[in-house]
């Protein structure tokens, strides 16, 4: 079901704006995820997904995602996702809570850097 993707340090795994068409669990090492003004939104490690906001959304990629070292993802697309979210419907329930997570963070990282500048 999975295809093991590996990737070397600074390697783009997906480009913001990009069709979307996969999500990756990351297997091994770290991935850094970026917004178009240069803004590091997160850090995605083992266990953690990327690449999911395009299945539910336009269909394009919100994020850039780069490797931060050596690192394997698991790709798996979104047709094949959607069923296994199904299947497992614990698991849709763990992607809404790391997606609101993830929200929060990103709108917390704003409010700071407005109040800065």
């Amino acid at each position: 079901m999975f295809q093991p993707r590996e990737f070397d340090v600074g390697q783009v795994v997906f480009r913001e704006g990009d069709a979307a068409a996969e999500v990756f669990a990351i297997a091994e090492g770290e991935v850094g995820i970026w917004l178009a003004d240069g803004s590091v939104v997160a850090v995605a490690g083992r266990g953690n997904v990327v690449g999911e906001y395009g299945m539910f959304g336009p269909g394009r990629r919100t994020a850039t995602v780069v490797s931060r070292g050596k690192s394997r993802a698991l790709a798996l697309d979104y047709q094949r996702f959607h069923r296994f979210l199904l299947a497992f419907p614990e698991s849709a329930l763990a992607l809404l809570q790391l997606t609101v997570e993830r929200l929060i963070t990103q709108r917390r990282a704003a409010g700071s850097g407005r109040r800065q500048g």
